[in-house]
Order: structure tokens, then sequence, then C-alpha cells
């Protein structure tokens, strides 16, 4: 058979873009005035104004490049036409998704009230294009469906970004240790999984043995000989496994002397971070690195309405599929993902878990300002 003739062709629709155009809208339904809706990329966002103008919806489309004079350029353009409909465009509200950092240089081009939406949640049109994206996020903008974000102060941003560099370098260890024991079983070498890889003494003794001071015969009479490929693979894991942990070290001693030198509130009180990791490590289980990543995740204890809504925002708050009058499955909503895993494991009571770890949470009694 020949092929066939028959070409996918594109809708006439999708060759053009549409000049500004009304659209119908219950205007019960709108809690603003305008919506902002932009679809954020690496080299540029597509924004989208919606404008309530005479029980109507007026759209207003453009485009811009990521540069910083683009992104003022954009913000400029904005207020050009809020000020056209006579709406105050000197402190706008705009939303977008949180798609990877690529949205912070908007924010801090455009300042504001930004509302961040995970991409999950915000949905998606049945034809998946940038400006249809940005019309999307408008009409939730304009209908007020997401609460405005939460923008941590610069000094927590910065502790974050040290504590991650922290992290990375805990998880590259951890990465580093899994190998050379992978190394030491396939030669039939079982004495470090008893010893535990992170302690000093099985780097000892794997030191010992590429060095020639240990009989490897001793340890492990079966297992064979390490090869000379293998022994300076393994040295020079052994390097960046040392390294990982001292950079984790030295970023655990920054981030203790920049928070000490950072104020949070509790409740109506402001302190300074010493006092509050002090106050945190007094709650029995909780350590430095959950007492770090509480204050740094959580900040303000006033944006939450009270210690139970700081329990959901980690991750402890279990929800229920009901069907019919009946209990159907128990769902837990992830929540806050680095506080989930810094408290899952905190309590008295470790065989807990989650229940155990919300302990910590709810002793801590913040209130509205």
């Amino acid at each position: 058979m020949g092929k066939s003739n028959t070409r996918q062709t594109t809708p006439i629709e999708d060759l053009f873009s549409p000049p500004p155009q009304a659209e119908e809208l219950e205007p019960e339904s709108l809690l603003y005035d305008y919506g902002i809706g932009i679809d954020c990329h690496s080299r540029f966002i597509q924004v989208c104004v919606l404008v309530l103008h005479e029980k109507k919806l007026v759209r207003h489309e453009k485009e811009f490049g990521t540069p910083s004079y683009e992104l003022i350029n954009a913000r400029g353009w904005i207020r050009e036409v809020l000020s056209k409909y006579e709406l105050d465009a000197s402190d706008f509200h705009y939303t977008l998704e949180s798609t990877g950092c690529y949205h912070w240089p908007v924010i801090h081009a455009f300042e504001g009230h930004p509302h961040v939406v995970n991409p999950l949640l915000a949905g998606h049109t049945r034809r998946k294009t940038d400006k249809l994206d940005a019309r999307l996020l408008a009409r939730q903008g304009i209908t007020g469906m997401w609460p405005e974000s939460y923008i941590a102060p610069w000094p927590v941003q910065e502790l974050r970004m040290l504590m991650g560099h922290r992290t990375n370098a805990k998880r590259q260890s951890l990465r580093t240790r899994n190998r050379i024991g992978g190394i030491l079983l396939r030669h039939g070498y079982t004495f470090h999984v008893t010893l535990r890889m992170n302690e000093s003494k099985s780097l000892a003794i794997i030191e010992d043995m590429l060095d020639g001071r240990t009989d490897s015969r001793q340890l492990s009479p079966t297992a064979r000989p390490i090869s000379e490929v293998c022994t300076e693979m393994m040295r020079d894991l052994i390097v960046v496994w040392q390294g990982a942990e001292d950079t984790a070290r030295r970023y655990l001693r920054r981030v203790r002397d920049q928070l000490h030198k950072t104020f949070f509130h509790f409740g109506q009180d402001e302190v300074d971070g010493k006092t509050a990791l002090k106050l945190l490590k007094s709650v029995p289980g909780v350590g430095d690195i959950a007492a770090i990543t509480y204050l740094l995740e959580v900040v303000d204890g006033r944006r939450f309405p009270s210690s139970k809504a700081v329990a959901a925002y980690g991750g402890f708050d279990p929800s229920l599929k009901v069907s019919a009058g009946k209990v159907t499955a128990h769902v837990r909503r992830k929540g806050n993902q680095l506080l989930h895993t810094a408290l899952f494991a905190v309590g008295p009571d470790r065989n807990a878990g989650p229940v155990g770890a919300a302990r910590p949470l709810g002793l801590l009694n913040f209130q509205k300002a």
C-alpha cells in the first residue's frame, strides 16, 4: 500500500494571536478586578492580564524575555494596562507557577504580591500552550483561587541555600560510602556491614588494608585480594568521601553562625536564632538538624493560625477518604518535604512514626499577630 497523501494540519485559530477581546464571565465569581497570570520559562515569560471592564473580561497578552531589563519592561507594561482601566498599579498581585527556580527573577523584578502555585495544583488546559497556561493562571488569579505566597526574608533564603549545600554534601558522602561498600562486597568482604561505613573504625581498617598494614586474609579468608586498579579507585573514593564530610561540617558551622544573628518570631516575641535553637532543642528528641530545619522552613509562626496548621504544613495531617459514610482510605498530605523528613522520627517514641513527630509541633503554641 502506498503512503497516504493526507497530513495533519494546524487549526487556523492556532496560527495567529487574536487581539485583546472581551470574555463572558459571571462577575459574582470574581474576587478581584483583575488577574495576572505568568507562565515562566528559562528564556522567556508569557504574561496574560485579565481585567473586569463593563461586566466582561478584557484580555491582554504579551511575551517578554528573562533578562532583567525585559522583566522591568514587563512590569511597566502590566502597570500601563492596569492604569488604562484606572486600577491601582503601584502594588499589583499576580499568579505564577513554581517552575524550578525560573519564577524567582520574576518575583524579584515585580515585587508586589506573588501567588506561587505548584504546577500539579494549577492544572493545565486541554491544548497545552504557553498562552493558554498564562490565561489559566490569570483566571485563577482574578477569582482569588490561591492565597498570597509567603516569601521568606533574604537572610533566611540565604540560610536555606547554605543548608541545601550541606545536604547535598551529605548525600554525596552517602553515595560514595555505598560505592566503597559495593566494591568490598564484590570482593567478598563484609566487615564494613557490621561496623557501619560511617564509623571511623571502618575507615581505618579499609585504609590499613589498602596500605598493606593489615592482611586481607585475616578479615575474610574467602575474599579475593583487591587488585591495584580497585585499590586506586577506592583511594579516590575515600578522598571524595572525606571531602564531602568536611564540606558538610563546614557549612553546618556557617549555618549556625549566621542563624545566631537572625531573628525569628515565637508568638508575640522576637528572639535571635541562638535562643530559638535552645528553645526547640529543649523538646525531647529534637537535635540541631531538626531545629534548624524547623526554623528555616516555618520562619514566622504568626503566618499559621494554630499549631495544628504547622503540623499540616509539615505533612503530619492525615485525611480520610469517605464514601457512603465509610472510611475507604487514609491519605497523608506530603506538606513541606524538608520539614517532614527532619521531624518524622522526632519524639520520645520513635515507633510512633509521624504521630510522635507531630508532638514537637503541638508544643510550640504559635499565635496570630
